[in-house]
């Protein structure tokens, strides 16, 4: 199994499960990614559902350590989880970016689910390019015109 963190550096992760990964059954170890390091949990078994029943307590454990840097399990990416929670609160999602050349937004938009759920995206180049589009100012006021953009858009605030 793969528990999924993210925002958390492998060095913090470790620090919190380094105790854990001198198990040898289960055992216990991480893969660093951009942006997030990976768990591995495995066990030695006749079948899934013994090692399953293994894994069970370290898995827990480690659920409890990580806490809410844990996102996901398997090959579920940010994305999904993000969608996921989204659905639950029967929420829907816009974004306004700037600097990112669209990541956020492709990111978003081509994870599964995302037709129903991501809205769409609105991409400038640089912050005060995004507020022109936006239609509001970026100094001063601008939590406040952020604020109105919103109410005026039907958007909840």
């Amino acid at each position: 199994r793969v528990l999924r963190t993210c925002a958390v550096g492998e060095s913090n992760v470790d620090r919190a499960i380094g105790d854990l990964m001198t198990s040898s059954s289960p055992t216990v170890g991480l893969a660093a990614h951009a942006g997030q390091t990976d768990v591995r949990l495995a066990a030695k078994a006749d079948t899934v559902e013994e090692a399953d029943a293994i894994s069970a307590p370290m898995e827990a454990e480690l659920r409890k350590r990580l806490g809410v840097a844990l996102y996901g399990t398997g090959k579920e990416t940010v994305e999904m989880a993000l969608l996921r929670h989204l659905a639950q609160a029967g929420l829907t999602l816009t974004v306004a970016e700037s600097g990112t050349g669209g990541l956020l937004t492709n990111r978003l938009s081509t994870a599964p689910g995302a037709e129903t759920l991501f809205v769409g995206g609105l991409v400038a180049n640089d912050p005060p390019a995004l507020g022109q589009a936006l239609e509001v100012t970026l100094e001063g006021e601008s939590e406040q015109d952020l604020e109105q953009f919103a109410r005026n858009n039907g958007i909840p605030v």
